[in-house]
């Protein structure tokens, strides 16, 4: 049998940095951890077969090395107390075929991006010389039956809490029942489907699975780099030019002509930023620059991330959707897997970060009111009111002031705000001109007080890092993504919201609310089939990166 070191908590007792042979390492460090059971033991001899009984032996000392393994080994107790400790994944003194499979697919994880090393599996030479012993037997069913609810969980729900990521981050981890999981695998015609079915199968996670293989294949020293330097645009000429002209799949002439900025040139620029969602302005700046030589992180390792970041996201979006993806400032409509919608959005400064999470569109807020933060008020407006009051008049501000426990709208020229602290503040922005959310708000009610809106600021969607918001989501032309929402509800469209502008707020209820999904996806595989990295503007990749030590 292979020996190998492992590392693992069973029994209460730590087995690290010890040769063992097989599946031993999983089970406690006493030395006759082959004759435990006593009178019970002799007991069950009667009623359960030699491999049966050892099971069952076994499994009274199996334990985790953390609560979440803790976790997977309970399952895995209820799993073999289900089949009166028959063996899943052995007979005749030697591993099945299925068990020979998933011991194979296991090997390979890390195609899903995961890390086939810590699902510990027998040696696939056990009893091919000879019938093993019962309890060698036993401990090899056992082995791999927790390697395949500790894979289900890592493949279904990720190896990272989100959560510790960022408290920006809002999607608590869905695990599946250990039970259930090694249950369907054992009992599948397919067991290997089966066990790769616990992996996301969103198009996007497909798509950066593939991509994943490609960048492991590929000579990086193929990868064409345009080097730093100024801004490349129409008539310049650079040695840089050339390098640009082969990246962007141009011929390049044997003449001077090779290093001048001409109009073939400008169109592929613009093609270029057109497809990775910048501004198509086909002028090479630091943005265009970053995105036409890709991360300065690991390729691979940024893609990993990213497939984790989808273990994170619900298994169904829905038939009918929103996603706004954060770090590309971008929101789209689907409607059966297709984009029948997209633009731009603007998202949360790192300061006032855009929180990551999924809810429903339960109605449309017409002409809103604006209610100023409390946050906004004290680090923003409160200078504002004590040297210029007048901005909320002219702005259309109503302002409030609690006194003695009771709140009054006031004048803002009649008081003295040098004796006002913030906390006695509130205030809002009427409907009309220049409000803040624009004509027309989407609400999912939700904790962070995060919804999607119109703006008068329409200039920052020209921008290629559109984050300045306070965490809300300004979207660019809403009227156009209210058609689209709405086309999915019956009897609104935007036309219908469109009547209801004028200086009343107004608010029209979804007899069928919309999910709406908040990503942060900085690995994306446009419909070329090509992947583009976005920036990471919170942070967050970087912080799974170092979390799967990658």
């Amino acid at each position: 049998m292979l020996s190998r070191v492992l590392g693992a908590v069973f029994g209460g007792g730590l087995i690290a940095a010890v040769q063992v042979t097989g599946a031993e390492a999983y089970f406690a460090d006493s030395p006759d951890f082959a004759l435990r059971g006593g009178a019970a033991a002799a007991t069950l001899q009667l009623e359960l077969g030699p491999v049966e009984q050892a099971i069952r032996d076994q499994l009274a000392d199996l334990a985790g090395e953390d609560a979440l393994g803790q976790r997977d080994v309970e399952g895995v107790i209820a799993f073999y107390q289900t089949r009166s400790y028959e063996p899943a994944w052995t007979a005749d003194g030697k591993l099945t075929a299925d068990a020979l499979a998933i011991i194979d697919r296991l090997a390979s994880a890390d195609a899903d991006g995961l890390d086939p090393s810590v699902y510990h599996t027998p040696d696939t030479s056990l009893g091919l010389r000879s019938s093993a012993e019962a309890v060698v037997l036993a401990q090899a069913d056992i082995l791999l039956s927790v390697a395949i609810a500790a894979h289900a969980r890592e493949a279904y729900a990720g190896r990272i809490d989100p959560r510790t990521i960022s408290p920006d981050i809002d999607l608590a981890p869905h695990y599946p029942d250990p039970t259930a999981a090694v249950l369907s695998v054992a009992n599948a015609d397919d067991p290997v489907a089966t066990l790769d079915g616990f992996n996301p199968t969103h198009a996007g996670y497909l798509s950066l699975r593939a991509e994943l293989a490609r960048v492991r294949s590929e000579d990086t020293e193929e990868r064409i780099v345009v080097p730093e330097g100024p801004m490349l645009r129409l008539g310049d000429e650079d040695e840089r030019i050339a390098i640009l002209r082969t990246r962007l799949d141009l011929p390049v002439a044997g003449d001077e002509a090779a290093i001048v900025f001409d109009e073939e040139l400008v169109s592929a620029v613009r093609d270029f930023q057109s497809a990775v969602g910048l501004v198509t302005d086909g002028i090479v700046g630091p943005n265009t620059l970053g995105a036409l030589n890709g991360p300065s992180v690991d390729p691979e390792a940024e893609i990993i991330a990213n497939m984790e970041r989808w273990r994170w996201a619900p298994r169904d979006f829905g038939e009918f959707y929103v996603n706004v993806n954060v770090p590309e400032f971008m929101i789209r409509v689907f409607d059966e897997g297709g984009v029948i919608h997209e633009t731009r959005v603007i998202v949360g400064l790192a300061s006032n970060q855009t929180s990551i999470f999924s809810d429903e569109i339960e109605y449309i807020v017409v002409n809103p009111f604006w209610y100023v933060p409390a946050s906004i008020i004290a680090a923003e407006y409160m200078p504002i009111l004590r040297s210029d009051p007048g901005y909320f008049v002219r702005n259309n501000f109503d302002v409030f002031v609690r006194f003695d426990g009771a709140v009054q709208q006031v004048d803002p020229y009649r008081i003295n705000w040098s004796m006002v602290s913030a906390s006695m503040v509130s205030m809002r922005q009427r409907p009309g001109g220049g409000n803040a959310l624009g004509q027309v708000k989407f609400i999912f009610p939700n904790r962070h007080a995060i919804y999607l809106h119109d703006t008068p600021t329409k200039n920052l969607f020209q921008r290629d890092v559109r984050s300045f918001s306070h965490g809300c989501i300004r979207v660019m032309n809403p009227m156009d993504f209210a058609d689209a929402l709405l086309s999915y509800i019956d009897g609104w469209d935007a036309d219908g919201v469109a009547v209801l502008f004028g200086d009343r707020e107004r608010q029209v209820n979804l007899d069928t609310h919309i999910p709406v999904h908040i990503t942060y996806f900085t690995a994306v595989v446009d419909a070329d089939g090509n992947v583009q990295f976005k920036n990471d503007i919170y942070g967050h990749s970087a912080a799974v990166r170092q979390r799967l030590g990658l």
